[in-house]
């Protein structure tokens, strides 16, 4: 009875043990970034009728000021690259009126996560970081609203190592990329 009790005491660490192991890495993985997009009010006008574009993000969440001017500045690196425009430039110092469209985008929510909280926290267990953005178009012409949505970016918990709020934020930059494009 002591060899068989002895083997069967080392099934139930060995099992004990890959149970735990397998635990861990679940909570260090979970489901894909992904970017979504609601239409509040749909663009009116054709974006190919403007030339130039100018890009002003703010926010109403507090400490995302860093977030803002990174937002900004890569949503116009994007539009630029795409040549869509025959030009796109931050709102920083630039006068509204000499541009045809402005892109107003404000931050209204954001759940940061940084590597550090998932390493401290057990991964995926500290949650998705988000980025919640709603944006405007105003025809600087006319002085109106031309279209309107709602986008949010979410990070994914994939792995314990991924910089989750800057994963949030490039999936929310790319649906406003994306929008543009769709409404050229």
């Amino acid at each position: 009875m002591g060899k068989w009790f002895n083997v069967r005491s080392k099934v139930v660490a060995h099992t004990v043990i890959y149970i735990i192991i397998m635990a861990f890495v679940a909570s260090l993985t979970g489901c894909a970034s992904t970017g979504a997009l609601q239409m509040k009010t749909p663009v009116t006008m054709k974006l190919r009728n403007y030339k130039t574009l100018i890009v002003a993000v703010s926010s109403k969440v507090t400490d995302t000021s860093l977030e803002a001017v990174q937002i900004e500045s890569m949503i116009v690196n994007e539009l630029r690259n795409k040549g869509d425009f025959e030009k796109v430039v931050r709102s920083m110092g630039s006068p509204d009126w000499m541009f045809d469209l402005k892109l107003n985008v404000v931050i209204t929510a954001m759940h940061k996560v940084s590597v550090q909280d998932r390493l401290l926290l057990w991964g995926a267990f500290t949650g998705q970081a988000s980025t919640v953005l709603e944006i405007d178009l105003i025809d600087m012409r006319k002085g109106v609203s031309i279209g309107s949505a709602t986008i949010e970016g979410k990070s994914s918990t994939f792995t314990s190592f991924a910089e989750a709020t800057e994963q949030s934020i490039k999936r929310a930059v790319e649906e406003v990329v994306s929008f543009i494009e769709n409404n050229l």
